[in-house]
């Protein structure tokens, strides 16, 4: 994923946060994903296929996704998890 980012930006590279770029790369991949399971790009038949295949796309740093008819936002409670310091020892 880095070297495939440094080749799109290579006087950049010093600038790049990784994390950022794949989160980036998940969120196209998951509506590419979707846009071609559903065989459409509206709205509601993308939602749809999300709804019932969503658990089957699995990114880069989201690992599965997750959505439902009452949940379309992609993340569930087993994708996060919370610190208070992350930068701190423990």
């Amino acid at each position: 994923m880095r070297r495939k980012a440094l080749t799109l930006e290579p006087r950049r590279a010093d600038q790049l946060q990784i994390n950022v770029v794949a989160i980036s790369r998940d969120s196209v991949w998951v509506l590419k994903t979707a846009a071609e399971g559903a065989k459409s790009l509206s709205g509601p038949d993308v939602a749809r296929w999300m709804e019932a295949n969503a658990g089957s796309i699995k990114g880069i740093i989201s690992g599965a996704v997750s959505a439902s008819k009452d949940w379309h936002f992609l993340l569930d409670e087993d994708s996060l998890a919370l610190t208070a310091r992350p930068d701190a020892p423990d």
